[in-house]
């Protein structure tokens, strides 16, 4: 590895699309995924409360996956909320795009899009079994019923890591958290979150910098992380 090549840990994995995005860049990217996703077996639940004309709610691509199978690849006639834009792309996969109403960067700003739409009395929230309240709750107060779902279950995985980077990359706080649980990064490492809920997640287990992707996606973080570094030269 040439001498100020900077080396970047991602703490999930990525498609091939994106690793081709990084060659020739100058970099050096490690992979090692700390959190496992497993969908559930039973799709009775998500059958049942997957009905016609629902009001459905994703804040993952993890769950559009896992209700996607359940239906065969193809939504019924649904009203959709969800937070990121890869959320988004990925829901266009199975249903009309223009069946999705509102789409945010973050849960309280979702919620308040869903509270705007004044009819909506009653939402289905396809989520993980790890969650923040945030939507769930916002929701609430405002006196619309969530109607929780969990379609797939969050795994850590802790893996010590041994030497240094420059930088870490961070997807979810799920994964922040099984990272601390186990390594003690040095105070020069830069770290990289995909949104503010996960810059938190890090900031509470350290004081290092932390960088927080303009849009919650994987490409625009590690496309960041790259400018990041041709930006501010690593010494040699």
């Amino acid at each position: 590895m040439p001498k100020n090549e900077p080396k970047i840990l991602c703490t999930a994995a990525l498609g091939q699309e994106l690793l081709n995005k990084v060659n020739d860049r100058g970099v050096h990217l490690d992979i090692f995924p700390f959190i496992n996703i497993q969908s559930v077996n039973n799709y009775e639940p998500i059958l049942q409360a997957g009905q016609p004309n629902a009001f459905v709610v994703f804040t993952s691509a993890n769950a559009v996956h896992t209700v996607a199978t359940a239906f065969k690849g193809v939504f019924p006639t649904w009203q959709i909320a969800c937070i990121g834009h890869a959320t988004a792309r990925e829901i266009a996969l199975h249903t009309n795009k223009n069946n999705i109403i509102a789409c945010a960067d973050n849960a309280l700003e979702l919620a308040s899009h869903i509270i705007a739409l004044k009819e909506i009395k009653e939402v289905v929230f396809f989520c993980g079994d790890i969650r923040r309240n945030d939507l769930p709750q916002a929701l609430g107060i405002a006196g619309i019923h969530v109607n929780e779902v969990v379609v797939y279950h969050t795994l850590p995985q802790r893996p010590v890591i041994d030497g240094f980077y420059d930088a870490i990359l961070f997807f979810s706080p799920s994964a922040a958290e099984a990272y601390f649980s186990c390594n003690l990064p040095p105070a020069a490492t830069v770290f990289f979150a995909i949104g503010t809920t996960t810059a938190a997640a890090i900031s509470k287990h350290t004081a290092n910098t932390v960088v927080v992707g303009p849009v919650p996606e994987k490409e625009e973080l590690l496309l960041l992380a790259l400018s990041y570094f041709q930006n501010n030269k690593i010494n040699a």
